[in-house]
């Protein structure tokens, strides 16, 4: 009899496991249904264009030189748009309402930068495009310069563009030799060579500094 009634006991038991694990395996997808954000990357020194919906949110990913950044290694600001668009201080988007926006990523050095640029409410690619303009082409006044360090120099940019496609954005290669700002004024600061580049919509052009 007692027999009996451990076996019991044991399937009881059993069931119970059995059924439990059940219930974990159905609730796994609603809970990451619910939990899953979407992200979009980019990187530092480049420009990035994104479609949202009103209501939506979007995680921002910064990368440079393939290795991603932490969520608030970086700082986000929206510099047009601000009714469209709101950014955390860990880098999320929210979409407010219908309209395009822009979005500002420096890196906490301030040394580098990115533009992510947000279109809320739907429409196609073609009127998208339209909307931003495009650059066919972009390109420096000189191939090379060759400077002493602690020299500066003001690097000319030109583009053939239609429409209103942001600023240029610049990046040096190696700041431990050559420095470059926002409007492209270039300082040696060390002995070597490298490249400074300035993008704007997807196109790159750049010029080899030589620091004597």
């Amino acid at each position: 009899m007692g027999k009996r009634v451990s076996i019991k006991r044991i399937i009881s038991a059993a069931l119970a496991v059995v059924m439990a694990a059940s219930l974990c395996i159905i609730a796994m997808p609603a809970y990451r249904a619910e939990a899953a954000t979407k992200k979009v990357s980019v990187k530092l020194g480049d420009d990035k264009d994104i479609d949202m919906k009103v209501g939506a949110k979007v995680q921002i990913k910064v990368k440079k030189n393939g290795s991603t950044y932490g969520k608030k290694s970086c700082k986000y600001k929206v510099t047009d748009g601000k009714s469209v668009v709101s950014v955390s201080s860990s880098g999320v988007i929210k979409a407010k309402k219908s309209g395009e926006a822009e979005i500002k990523i420096t890196d906490k050095n301030g040394d580098q930068e990115a533009y992510i640029y947000v279109e809320v409410g739907g429409g196609s690619k073609n009127s998208s495009s339209k909307s931003k303009g495009k650059v066919n082409k972009i390109w420096l006044e000189r191939a090379s310069i060759t400077l002493d360090v602690g020299q500066g120099w003001t690097c000319k940019v030109y583009t053939d563009e239609e429409g209103s496609n942001g600023r240029v954005i610049w990046q040096s290669e190696n700041a431990d030799i050559a420095t470059v700002d926002d409007q492209g004024n270039i300082r040696a600061v060390g002995h070597g060579t490298t490249r400074v580049h300035a993008q704007k919509g997807g196109k790159d052009a750049a010029i080899l500094v030589n620091v004597n």
